[in-house]
Parts: structure tokens; C-alpha cells; sequence
């Protein structure tokens, strides 16, 4: 979350584990019994709400803390499931993950991978396309 923070500065609250029923309640609209109790139950490790005065309470952002736990096909089953319900109310999902090899590093990335940054939390190398990576979904 620090490091989200420190790219993107005070224009958001960063809230953590925040369930998914708090930052988009009202958009998500009829569910099969056994999805609603998913969706009920399920949290975000992140999320980034507007600042300003009367905001809406939908995310403008989730992120994912990801983990070898989630490795399992068990979290991955919940994580696409999780990806789904975001995506259907309009709420842009990244992951994040430190580099098993090198502690220093993170990997931010989208749900289907087809993007990411390689962030160094010691040089900062790649916080510029982190930074730009950040902006692009926040403001999109």
C-alpha cells in the first residue's frame, strides 16, 4: 500500500481489506445465491477511494496482494472469481507480487497479464512506468 501511496500521492484514501459489498454495493445487481455469498464474504487487500467531498464509494481501484498461496488452484478459482465480479461493476483489478528471486523487486500486474512493471523498492527502478501504469487506470 506504501508504495501505491508514494506513486500516486494524497488524491486517494488508501483503504485496506475492504469488503466487496462496501466499495460497490449498489452497482452489482442480481447474483446466483452461491456468487452473492462469495461476494458477501470476499474483501480486497486495497482499494483506492476518491478523496474529495461526497465521494462515490466505488473503488477506483482494487489491488491484489499476491502470494505462493496463491499459487493453489483453490485462491486461483477465488482470485478469477473475484476478477469477475470487479470487472462487471466497473472496477479496474491489479495484482501485486514480490519477485520470489530478489525481494526487492515487485510485480504489478493486470488479471490477464498481458501488462506489468517491474518495480526495485531500493533504486526505484521502474517507478516511472509504475507511475504511469497507476495513472492510466485510475484516470481511465
Amino acid at each position: 500500500m506504501e508504495i501505491v501511496e508514494m506513486i500516486l500521492g494524497d488524491r486517494f484514501r488508501y483503504c485496506p481489506q475492504v469488503p466487496l459489498g462496501v466499495i460497490c454495493s449498489h452497482s452489482v445487481g442480481w447474483l446466483p445465491n452461491e456468487i452473492w455469498k462469495f461476494w458477501v464474504n470476499s474483501r480486497v487487500d486495497i482499494a483506492l477511494m476518491e478523496r474529495r467531498f461526497k465521494a462515490s464509494r466505488k473503488a477506483k481501484l482494487a489491488i491484489e496482494c499476491q502470494s505462493y498461496y496463491h499459487d493453489s488452484l483453490e485462491a486461483q478459482v477465488r482470485d478469477r472469481k473475484k476478477a469477475k465480479l470487479l470487472e462487471k461493476v466497473g472496477v479496474p483489478l491489479i495484482y501485486v507480487r514480490s519477485v520470489e528471486t530478489d525481494r526487492r523487486f515487485y510485480r504489478f500486474y493486470t488479471p490477464d497479464e498481458n501488462t506489468e512493471i517491474i518495480y526495485n523498492i531500493i533504486t526505484q527502478e521502474g517507478r516511472t512506468e509504475l507511475a504511469e501504469f497507476l495513472n492510466c487506470i485510475v484516470t481511465c
